[in-house]
């Protein structure tokens, strides 16, 4: 039997604990944040029910927890305007100002030590914030608000591997990692075990 385990809004939640954004945090136990902002972008209730919807909440989110800009809003809603793509952006950010002090934060570290660091103390450095070029130094700061999320989820999936492997019954593999999914392939007669394994 092929089994999909992976972690529910990882990413969000991430960026909720390294910037101590409790708002955000709060929005993520207590609702759905891709339906909140699908509700902005679509100007109507959106739920869980409407799906296609909800996904466009998620790529506009993601995208701005990624410190993307108004145009990488469009891709993830093609129908949107300039401005209301920069509008949605902009809307975000006043729902977690938290967050927002924590990416002005992370950029200015970047720019006095010359690299960055995930939730667990790994570096990466992004020398093209000292590059003369702005367009270096744009790419560097983005770079930057990525690291502590997306290398901190690189990172506790690691840890996690590392401790869900010993623990798999006899026969059971994992046979693919993408992004937050693990895969793994296991005997039927032991796949009453894996839920609460994973």
């Amino acid at each position: 039997v092929l089994f999909k385990a992976d972690f529910g809004q990882q990413e969000p939640r991430i960026g909720a604990g390294v910037s101590g954004d409790k708002d955000l945090l709060y929005d993520l136990e207590h609702g759905d944040v891709y339906c909140r902002v699908a509700s902005r972008v679509y100007g109507r209730p959106i739920t869980k029910a409407d799906r296609e919807e909800r996904q466009t909440g998620k790529r506009n989110f993601m995208a701005w927890l990624n410190g993307s800009e108004g145009h990488q809003f469009k891709d993830a809603a093609p129908w949107l305007t300039e401005r209301e793509a920069k509008d949605i952006a902009q809307w975000i950010g006043q729902q977690y100002p938290t967050f927002q002090a924590f990416r002005r934060q992370t950029i200015a570290d970047l720019r006095t030590n010359g690299y960055v660091r995930t939730a667990f103390g790994r570096r990466r450095y992004l020398p093209g914030i000292y590059s003369p070029l702005a367009a270096d130094q744009k790419a560097a700061a983005r770079e930057a608000i990525i690291v502590p999320i997306q290398g901190t989820a690189a990172d506790v999936l690691k840890i996690w591997l590392g401790r869900l492997a010993p623990q798999l019954p006899p026969g059971a593999h994992i046979i693919l990692i993408v992004h937050d999914e693990v895969v793994l392939e296991v005997p039927i007669e032991h796949m009453d075990s894996i839920p609460e394994i994973c």
